[in-house]
Order: structure tokens, then sequence, then C-alpha cells
């Protein structure tokens, strides 16, 4: 996980098996976007909203964590 905080909001990208939509590249691997927060648009997962595609970005916190994996 990630954090990106704007001048005016902060929003998460988390990553997946596969990066789901304009995903970001972060230390050579692909993050998706989940905005946490209500937006006046219906925004799916690695999405931006409009307003934000326009606005610049610092990755400020990085969350690695290992998944182990169970078999059944």
């Amino acid at each position: 996980m990630i954090a990106l905080p704007y001048p005016t909001h902060i929003t998460m990208a988390v990553q997946f098996e596969q990066p789901l939509g304009d995903a970001i590249l972060y230390n050579g691997k692909y993050y998706s976007v989940c905005e946490p927060t209500p937006q006046s648009q219906s925004l799916a997962i690695g999405q931006l909203s409009d307003e934000l595609k326009k606005q610049s970005y610092q990755i400020v916190y990085h969350l690695k964590l290992k998944i182990k994996r169970l078999s059944l």
C-alpha cells in the first residue's frame, strides 16, 4: 500500500496480482488507486477523479506486507 497526498486530498493505492486501471509504478511494482472517501463521481479501482488527474502527488508512505497463502 502506498499513500498519495495531494494539496487538498489523500488517497491510497494497493498492489494486486494484476494491476487495475491506471496503475502507479513505485519501486518496480504496480499499485492501483483505491479511493477510500466518497467522491462526486463513481470511481472504479484504479481510477482517479478527473480533478486529481491534473494534480501532482508525492508518495509519502509505503507499507509492505507479506501475505502467506494457505493451501487447502
